[in-house]
């Protein structure tokens, strides 16, 4: 018999979890939500400050920067200006003295100036990433030396040759 009682008091506070958790859930069924108003976005946050103040100045890094590589290269425009301005087949020594003058400019006078024939357009060839001078070599020395001119086609060759040297040496 004194199992009854423990059976009965099991059973009571059993049924007692089952009308809370009903009550509970016909209050939770009744009763609306209430949602707070949405929260409105702004750029009044200290976070959006910083990566305005971050952006500017990497924007002005940038401009900086592409302002002092523009400056630097100037003397490349202006050898190939002057390249643009020869037209003639004549002009070989007119081009070889631009291309000498980019390179003291670039190399130092040190490096270059002592450089002639053959060891000069060794010089040219290490210092250039896209172009070899050899294919004009031969011809341009013997006009050079000989004091003739050159074929055109040699000449708009070495012309062409020429620019993309000024342009992507160094």
């Amino acid at each position: 018999m004194k199992a009854l009682p423990s059976l009965i008091g099991d059973f009571v506070s059993t049924s007692s979890a089952i009308e809370e958790e009903s009550s509970l859930e016909l209050i939770m069924d009744s009763a609306t939500l209430i949602e707070p108003s949405p929260i409105q976005f702004s750029f009044n946050t200290p976070g959006w400050y910083f990566i305005g103040i971050a952006l500017i100045i990497i924007l002005l890094f940038l401009c900086v920067r592409w302002i002092i590589v523009y400056r630097r290269n100037a003397y490349r425009r202006d050898a190939v200006k002057e390249l643009n301005t020869t037209k003639n087949i004549d002009g070989l020594v007119h081009i070889l003295e631009i291309i000498k003058l980019v390179a003291i400019t670039t190399y130092g006078r040190d490096t270059v100036a002592n450089l002639s024939g053959k060891d000069w357009f060794k010089f040219l060839n290490s210092s250039s990433k896209k172009r070899s001078f050899t294919k004009v070599e031969e011809p341009v020395l013997y006009a050079l030396y000989k004091d003739e001119s050159l074929d055109k086609e040699i000449f708009q060759e070495l012309l062409s040759i020429s620019k993309t040297w000024i342009l992507t040496h160094a």
